[in-house]
């Protein structure tokens, strides 16, 4: 009887400090903040995807080059000339040179409807005003070029359709 007495109570005693910690409850804030904190990483994920294909697109651009000579005269004359040279920066030469397999790529890719910075490189090769916003103008352009390199059009958006309802009624009734 003592045995079975001190059994209950350390069984009650136990499920009342589990009950107390926590154990069979979830905090609704707890929840709300984990899918708060989903949301984010879900979005910080598209953005590095994002990121990823403007890097595939065009890769970073490295600091302009500084050379710099220093030259020493001999014992005597103790004169020392530096003569320091700015490079081109790579942005000048991209600008200028973008090879067909680039610009194949570029055109190629697969865009979505509205606003992206994806959207901008192609809006530069195409050589339209770089607005970053995949429209109809910009489709019209993509699928006139995709053509005329006879390239697939796979990568196009399709146009973004529009419904209404009309709702009808019945006055005979």
């Amino acid at each position: 009887m003592k045995n079975s007495l001190i059994s209950t109570a350390v069984l009650i005693s136990l499920s009342i400090i589990a009950t107390g910690c926590g154990l069979f409850e979830s905090s609704d804030d707890e929840i709300q903040t984990l899918r708060a904190e989903l949301v984010q990483l879900r979005e910080d994920v598209l953005d590095l995807e994002t990121e990823i294909e403007l890097l595939a697109v065009a890769p970073p651009q490295p600091e302009p080059l500084v050379v710099t000579t220093t030259t020493m005269a001999e014992v005597e004359d103790v004169q020392a000339t530096t003569t320091t040279v700015q490079l081109p920066t790579l942005p000048s030469i991209i600008d200028t040179v973008v090879n067909d397999s680039e610009v194949e790529a570029i055109l190629t890719a697969s865009y979505q409807w509205g606003p992206s910075s994806i959207t901008e490189a192609l809006q530069t090769v195409l050589e339209i005003e770089a607005d970053g916003w995949y429209g109809n103008g910009t489709r019209a352009a993509h699928v006139a070029a995709l053509e005329e390199r006879g390239l697939a059009t796979d990568g196009v958006p399709s146009v973004p359709t529009t419904t209404t309802t009309t709702v009808v009624t019945d006055e005979a009734s």
